[in-house]
């Protein structure tokens, strides 16, 4: 798979959350629109949440040096891409004592164990990942005010693309056959410190779980990156997505906190993660003289497993 910017196909469902609607009501568009998310490319939910996403290519969200994205002497060793153990030297806070004890780290310092945990798993010899997606969404008002119209578009639009979808690939040495690399298909590992409201590690048998919830962030059209959803997840762009005749005029959308989770073992590298990204929108959509708005709710969601 050529690492491309691809159109995002959560964006496309959370515009139709926005306007389909109206789309359908007026009746002349309803085909169209439905026709520009069939043909939005499927492969956008396999890369989403990796370094391709949604907010456009493998370096999404700008971001920059930050001490919980590198390791050094205060932060624990991601391990290296043969299996090296993540258990070295680290500060546990100002203290001249030293722990390899992932439960004792600062949160700095498993934002960084996160991140390595990634770094490493990209790099290893033989790697297999299948990733699991799921989009959820919901239109919860609307107006011009027709329930008839919403419970449509939430029953048989937004339900026939919000499902769950099954992607998998293989690395050798951090590239597949059709060269993706595999840092680019893997969660990003770019969090910064300071875009994780809370962060912590529990031993479970003989790997760490490691959990991390972001801050709240919101997002604009004209802003659609927030800083540590782009670094972590996939926000949406909706400004990437061609509706044709429908233009979207306001999309606030609010991210109240993502929740990342990953198993890491005791070589360094990823047993299982996951990302949970809830948002709230609401939207304005221009059709001619019709200027419908909605609000909406929903989720995408990815589960992976790594196999050596």
């Amino acid at each position: 798979m050529k690492e491309t910017i691809i159109k995002s196909v959560t964006a496309v469902i959370c515009v139709i959350a926005v306007c389909v609607s109206s789309v359908l009501a007026i009746g002349k568009y309803g085909d169209a629109m439905v026709e520009t998310a069939k043909h939005t490319p499927a492969a956008a939910a396999s890369t989403s949440g990796g370094g391709s996403s949604a907010t456009g290519g493998s370096t999404s969200g700008g971001a920059t040096a930050d001490p919980s994205a590198t390791p050094d002497a205060s932060t624990p060793s991601s391990g290296s891409s043969t299996g090296t153990s993540t258990g070295g030297s680290a500060s546990t806070g100002g203290s001249s004592s030293t722990s390899k004890d992932p439960t004792k780290y600062s949160k700095a310092q498993i934002v960084a164990y996160y991140n390595n945990a990634i770094k490493a798993t990209a790099k290893a010899p033989k790697l297999s990942v299948t990733k699991k997606e799921k989009i959820t969404i919901k239109v919860d008002t609307m107006k011009p005010d027709s329930d008839l119209i919403m419970n449509f578009v939430n029953k048989y639009v937004l339900e026939k693309y919000a499902k769950t979808s099954t992607y998998s690939m293989s690395f050798v040495n951090g590239v597949s056959s059709d060269k993706t690399k595999a840092i680019d298909y893997l969660p990003k590992a770019q969090l910064q410190a300071a875009g994780a409201k809370s962060a912590s590690i529990t031993k479970s048998g003989s790997n760490y779980v490691v959990t991390i919830v972001t801050v709240a962030e919101k997002a604009t059209l004209q802003n659609p990156k927030p800083k540590y959803a782009s670094q972590c997840a996939a926000p949406l762009d909706i400004g990437n997505v061609d509706l044709g005749p429908i233009a979207v005029t306001r999309a606030d959308i609010e991210y109240p906190g993502i929740t990342l989770k990953a198993t890491v073992g005791a070589n360094g590298m990823l047993v299982n993660s996951s990302i949970d990204q809830p948002l709230k929108g609401a939207g304005t959509a221009d059709i001619k003289v019709y200027k419908p708005e909605a609000t909406c709710h929903g989720a995408w969601t990815q589960q992976n497993t790594y196999k050596y």
